[in-house]
């Protein structure tokens, strides 16, 4: 059985087509303007969850980059302070091999107990050292300083650490127990290196310089823990930058759109929409003529 077409199929047939043609070069239009395929999921399904997904690890990676960054920040003061504290015990080596000597006097005692004393001083110091008021060496306890005057820890014996890749972290503060108050505690030997020295017992100050060189062991091998988590987290933010950048490209390709591109295919439609529309004004104005 034949099918007929009514004048009015025909009418109703190219008004659908021209919303059509009017909703396509609207859409073009927006991509040229904003310079972007995809605006929202309606755009184009099939690659939004794409998108979505690049976006949310580019969004992770310059997470991962700032992270890196502070935590440079952190480990660089750490680093420098270390070896302030290496100088002060390479000083305090150097105060009690003088005082040991069977040549010392009692004037050279009391100079190297009061510069020991003002030595054990800046030790604490640089103990509290802080980085835009977090304590580096406290552990995770950062928010307060882990010292008294006298050298007794508070901080906290676990370490902070950041994420700067999905599988790696690095830290970014000390348990300064471990580096102060480990096998050997600087400052209690400091103390006992004072009262050996205000007693003139060149025998105890002498016995006391092993314990110096363990002392400055540890603070070398606490800045080797430093250095190497710095190496780590430069390392990881220029993978992160890379990725990064790799990930925008991935997106672009799906997002971004080419103006060119867009606006030969909005001639085109305009060119379609408008041949569409003359053959419905015909076809309308037939429609009208059998009407009246």
């Amino acid at each position: 059985m034949a099918i007929r077409v009514t004048h009015g199929w025909q009418v109703q047939s190219n008004i659908q087509r021209l919303t059509s043609s009017r909703s396509n070069i609207a859409q073009l239009q927006e991509q040229a303007y904003s310079g972007k395929k995809l605006e929202r999921a309606s755009d184009g399904a099939q690659y939004w969850n794409m998108v979505e997904t690049l976006s949310s690890n580019q969004r992770d990676q310059g997470q991962y980059t700032e992270n890196s960054s502070r935590a440079q920040s952190i480990l660089s003061i750490a680093d420098n302070t270390l070896g302030s504290v290496s100088n002060i015990i390479k000083r305090v080596k150097e105060l009690a091999i003088g005082a040991s000597s069977e040549t010392a006097v009692a004037e050279y005692h009391s100079a190297a107990l009061t510069e020991i004393d003002s030595l054990k001083e800046q030790l604490v110091g640089f103990a509290n050292q802080d980085y835009a008021g977090r304590y580096i060496f406290a552990g995770t306890a950062y928010d307060t300083p882990p010292y008294d005057a006298a050298g007794t820890y508070s901080g906290s014996t676990d370490e902070p650490s950041v994420q700067v890749s999905r599988q790696s972290q690095v830290l970014q503060g000390l348990d300064g127990s471990s580096v102060f108050n480990g096998s050997v505690d600087i400052f209690g030997m400091m103390d006992d290196l004072s009262a050996a020295l205000g007693a003139e017992d060149a025998d105890g100050v002498f016995d006391l310089i092993d314990e110096v060189d363990a002392s400055l062991d540890q603070v070398l091998m606490a800045q080797q823990r430093v250095g190497t988590n710095q190496r780590r987290s430069e390392d990881l933010a220029e993978v992160a930058q890379q990725i990064d950048t790799t990930l925008q490209g991935l997106i672009s390709e799906k997002v971004d759109a080419d103006p060119i591109a867009i606006y030969t295919q909005i001639n085109a439609m305009q060119s379609t929409y408008e041949a569409t529309l003359q053959i419905s004004a015909g076809a309308f104005q037939r429609s009208l003529f059998q009407f009246l």
